[in-house]
C-alpha cells in the first residue's frame, strides 16, 4: 500500500443530542489489508462512495470511519516511510457548529498498519441545512519531514466528503445500522459489511405487514419488499447480490413507526 488515501467520516442517527458519542468507535480488526479507509471520498465516476447518509435538523447523527494507514507514501518520485498520521488542532473544516468528533485511539494519532477509527456526532440546526464540503486537517509524519495536508486534497486523496443536512422530518434520516431504537424498533444487522447475504434482526412491538425499502447514495429506491412479521423477535435474510459494492440506506416501516440504518456491501 503506497498511498495514504485518507480518513473520512460520518453516518447518522436519530436521538437526543444531549447524548454524546458514548464510548467512541471500535476499530474493525477484520478490515481487509487492501482497505485503507472506508468510505472512499465521493467522485462523479463513483457515486456510491463518500458520506452515504443525510443528517436532519433536530436529529442525532453519528457515524464511524474505519481506517488503516499504509507504511509508505510517495512524495514526487520518492517513496518515504510513514511514522504516523495525526489530526491537527484545526480538526475538521466546514463541520457545522453542533457537531464534533472523537477518535480511537483518543489521541487521534494513527500508526501504520494499525486499524483505527473516527466518529463524527452531533445535532444539526436549521441554519445548517445544505451541503458541507468537509476537510480533514492532518499532519503526516514521514522519515523525511512532517507534511501538513488537508484531505481530500484532489491529488493524494481525490474526491470530496459532502455532508448533507436536511430539514427536520425529511426522508432517509438515518440511525446506526448495528443496533438502533427508533419508534420502538430494536434492530441490528449481522454481518455488516457483507458481500451478498446478511441477516436483519428486529424486535417489534406488534406484528403485521412491514415495508422494507433500500436506497442508494443518490436516494434512488433500488429494492423494496413487503414482510409479514410477528410481535417480538424476528429475523430475515437480506440479499444484496444484485447490488453494486457500496453503502445503502434501508428503512423498515409500518405506518408512522420505522427504523432506518446502513448496509455496506463490500466485495
Amino acid at each position: 500500500m503506497k498511498k495514504l488515501f485518507l480518513l473520512p467520516l460520518f453516518a447518522l442517527m436519530l436521538g437526543n443530542f444531549q447524548l454524546t458519542a458514548q464510548s467512541g468507535c471500535t476499530p474493525e480488526e477484520m478490515l481487509p489489508d487492501t482497505v485503507i479507509v472506508l468510505p472512499l471520498p465521493y467522485q462523479d465516476d463513483f457515486p456510491e462512495r463518500g458520506i452515504q447518509d443525510t443528517a436532519c435538523v433536530a436529529g442525532y447523527y453519528e457515524t464511524t470511519i474505519q481506517l488503516r494507514i499504509p507504511e509508505t507514501l510517495t512524495v514526487g518520485t520518492t517513496e518515504v516511510g510513514i511514522s504516523q498520521v495525526e489530526i491537527t488542532s484545526q480538526g475538521i473544516s466546514n463541520l457545522p457548529a453542533g457537531f464534533d468528533y472523537i477518535c480511537n485511539p483518543p489521541s487521534c494519532v494513527f500508526l501504520p498498519e494499525e486499524v483505527g477509527c473516527i466518529q463524527l456526532y452531533g445535532e444539526a440546526a436549521v441554519e445548517d441545512v445544505g451541503m458541507h464540503d468537509l476537510k480533514i486537517n492532518v499532519l503526516i509524519t514521514t522519515q523525511i519531514a512532517a507534511l501538513p495536508y488537508t484531505l481530500p486534497d484532489g491529488n493524494l486523496v481525490p474526491g470530496n466528503y459532502f455532508f448533507f443536512v436536511r430539514p427536520e422530518g425529511s426522508d432517509n434520516c438515518l440511525v446506526d445500522a448495528t443496533e438502533v431504537t427508533e419508534n420502538a424498533f430494536d434492530l441490528r444487522i449481522q454481518p455488516n459489511p457483507f458481500s451478498d447475504l446478511s441477516e436483519i434482526f428486529v424486535d417489534l412491538p406488534q406484528g403485521g405487514k412491514y415495508d422494507l425499502q433500500v436506497f442508494n447514495t443518490l436516494g434512488t429506491l433500488v429494492q423494496q419488499r413487503s414482510l409479514e412479521l410477528v410481535s417480538g423477535q424476528n429475523s430475515f435474510r437480506f440479499d444484496g447480490s444484485n447490488l453494486a459494492t457500496g453503502m445503502y440506506i434501508f428503512r423498515l416501516q409500518q405506518g408512522a413507526q420505522a427504523a432506518s440504518g446502513r448496509l455496506l456491501i463490500q466485495r
